[in-house]
């Protein structure tokens, strides 16, 4: 009854805003300004059901929650007079959590407002730009990940519904013609980005050329972070057909700052390996993949990869053991030494665990004018776990729609995908105005 309460207050903030808007927008309209905005809440329920595994056990490392609401405000606006343009997305946010743990029961709530995204941007002679900002920078054709990004591996196409954390950018953008694109861009603060390699943050500086032609697009990445590794990447995509196209993308490096696992002489027996470097190898993702539209509606996508820098049959075998190993002393004097080195092993600096994958999806949309459903099936091809994804969108109106998402992972005790969750679904809502 409390959520309930609290989501109807927060709700009632939603007129003003939209009715200052409008007043708003037709007064800037007389000084050549325009404003647009979009307001939308969206609320949502999970469930989860955490794996009761060595990497996590009883739930005390991680603390994952069993149960979670979340509410948003999320209003995005954008302003342009002549050659400069302003973008806004503040959030608002309440959430909730229930957190089971064999030591204890936990609930908690807060409430929080941030800037998610913001950007300034100038145009010079109509060719030249620049800007300055918090943004999510996502590119590519993959539907699992996005190797040749350096900024966000991850694309946000497995749950839509959270959002991603925005960086921090400058960018200088020369549209030399129709066809090429040149970019520098500095990743010059991490913002609400994730640390996704449990270190402080690093500058990352990097060259983008984009190409468009009449059947197809591709570009070319070159980063290099301050302290770190440079890094290669790539994609491209091609239409074969009405019905069929095909892609591929990668990002490598000369080195790699993925951790892996050695036995040491001393307690507690084990310890990673980091920050590796060979000038004579290129570390990486490579990945390849098609498209077909089926006559009646349905999009396939298939997509093989390949991670080069991810766990051999050995190396994998350490890594289980060891956090079998660490998993079993957890309690009492072994805590000191078992957390950190687990604490690493949840992220290990690679996107994907192992080596070879195998990736599935099914998107239909508009199914009888309301109904969107997307299914995904992710195998491990080294260790036969997978990961599948369901998720499906209800336009009741223009303005409401209900959705749904659930998610089953599979696989043996010495699989990556039951590391730490066996299932998730969660049920929501999302209006606009």
């Amino acid at each position: 009854m409390r959520r309930v309460l609290i989501f109807i207050w927060l709700a009632s903030w939603l007129f003003p805003p939209i009715i200052l808007a409008a007043k708003l927008d037709a007064a800037l309209a007389e000084q050549g300004i325009t404003l647009d905005s979009l307001i939308r809440a969206q609320a949502f329920y999970s469930r989860s059901s955490i794996s009761d595994t060595s990497f996590n056990p009883g739930n005390q490392l991680a603390r994952l929650n069993d149960a979670e609401f979340i509410f948003e405000l999320r209003p995005d606006f954008s302003l342009s007079y002549q050659n400069l343009e302003f973008m806004l997305k503040p959030r608002f946010q309440y959430a909730w959590e229930q957190i089971d743990t064999t030591s204890g029961h936990f609930d908690q709530d807060e409430s929080s407002a941030y800037i998610n995204e913001w950007r300034m941007r100038l145009g010079l002679r109509n060719q030249f730009f620049l800007s300055y900002g918090r943004e999510v920078l996502l590119w590519g054709p993959a539907m699992l990940l996005s190797p040749s990004n350096p900024f966000f591996v991850d694309n946000g196409r497995s749950n839509p519904y959270r959002e991603l954390g925005g960086r921090d950018y400058l960018q200088a953008t020369y549209l030399a013609n129709p066809n090429w694109t040149f970019s520098l861009i500095s990743n010059t603060a991490q913002g609400r980005g994730e640390d996704l390699g449990l270190s402080e943050f690093d500058r990352t500086d990097a060259v983008k050329v984009d190409y468009v032609g009449q059947s197809g697009y591709g570009s070319l990445i070159f980063s290099h972070q301050r302290d770190g590794l440079s890094k290669m990447g790539g994609f491209f995509q091609l239409t074969l057909s009405d019905a069929l196209l095909v892609y591929a993308e990668g990002g490598y490096s000369q080195g790699t700052p993925a951790f892996y696992p050695y036995r040491t002489p001393t307690p507690p027996g084990w310890s990673f390996v980091t920050d590796q470097r060979d000038d004579n190898k290129l570390f990486g993702i490579s990945l390849v993949g098609l498209a077909y539209t089926f006559e009646a509606g349905p999009t396939l996508n298939v997509e093989f990869i390949y991670n080069n820098a991810g766990y051999s049959d050995q190396e994998a075998r350490d890594y289980f053991a060891m956090a079998e190993q660490l998993g079993s002393g957890f309690a009492g004097s072994g805590l000191a030494a078992a957390a950190p080195l687990l604490a690493q092993a949840a992220n290990p600096r690679l996107p994907l665990l192992r080596r070879n994958y195998l990736f599935v999806q099914l998107l239909n949309t508009n199914i009888r004018n309301q109904l969107d459903v997307t299914l995904r099936y992710t195998r491990n091809l080294d260790d036969d776990s997978g990961n599948f994804v369901s998720v499906f969108d209800w336009a009741v109106n223009d303005f409401t729609h209900l959705f749904a998402l659930g998610l089953v992972n599979h696989g043996d005790e010495r699989s990556e995908f039951r590391r730490y969750l066996d299932n998730q679904w969660l049920i929501g809502i999302n209006l606009t105005f």
